[in-house]
């Protein structure tokens, strides 16, 4: 990541990469509960699959990002492991990610449903198209950004979204007490139009600077 003419560099361990044609897509194993909503990932507790996928499409275009779930006890009852994540809403890459999905079907693999009348994803899959997929890592880049900003200039006030303290290490330590005056962030109806939108508002911010017109 780029800060100030300066790279700094941000690690990580990828669980699985997974390729086809040009395409590829990120899979990361969840023993525990998932939780991959869209506002999970606009107020930054779940950025880590879209960073790596950025590293992995430099020359490739991105397929889907998901959360594996894996189990390690034995049950009697079918389990779900559908992937949960964003799949790219196109034929080529829904048809590779679930060969035997028909029309008015729903995968078992990823959380996709096609139409009975056209075969194209219901507006319950989730999916994103190639634009929004890439306005998803670009976000991701940019909260990550917003990070390093504040801790390089020494920004350490406790800000955190509600519930965010609940099985924090760190509890004892930040000295934030909702009890005492402190004030939980909250986000409310976010959705994939909430993150593509803030993209192209902070893109709209940088071409303005750029063009000598942001005051």
């Amino acid at each position: 990541i780029c800060f100030y003419m300066r790279k700094i560099s941000i690690k990580g361990k990828v669980d699985r990469v997974d390729g086809y044609s040009n395409y590829v897509r990120i899979i990361d194993y969840k023993s525990g509960k998932i939780n991959d909503s869209d506002e999970q990932f606009y107020t930054g507790n779940k950025i880590q699959l879209y960073l790596y996928m950025n590293a992995f499409t430099k020359d490739k275009k991105p397929a889907g990002a998901y959360y594996y779930p894996i189990k390690d006890g034995y049950t009697e009852k079918e389990e779900n492991y559908t992937m949960r994540g964003k799949t790219v809403s196109s034929e080529d890459v829904i048809y590779a990610t679930d060969n035997t999905i028909q029309a008015g079907e729903k995968s078992k693999i990823v959380n996709v449903s096609l139409n009975k009348r056209d075969g194209k994803p219901s507006a319950s899959s989730s999916v994103l198209n190639e634009i929004e997929m890439q306005k998803y890592l670009k976000y991701a880049v940019k909260l990550s950004e917003n990070c390093i900003d504040e801790i390089m200039s020494g920004y350490v006030s406790p800000t955190p979204y509600e519930n965010a303290c609940n099985y924090c290490s760190y509890g004892g330590m930040c000295g934030f007490c909702s009890s005492e005056g402190g004030q939980f962030r909250k986000v409310s109806s976010v959705d994939k139009s909430t993150i593509t939108g803030a993209v192209d508002l902070a893109e709209n911010k940088t071409f303005k600077a750029e063009d000598g017109n942001e005051n």
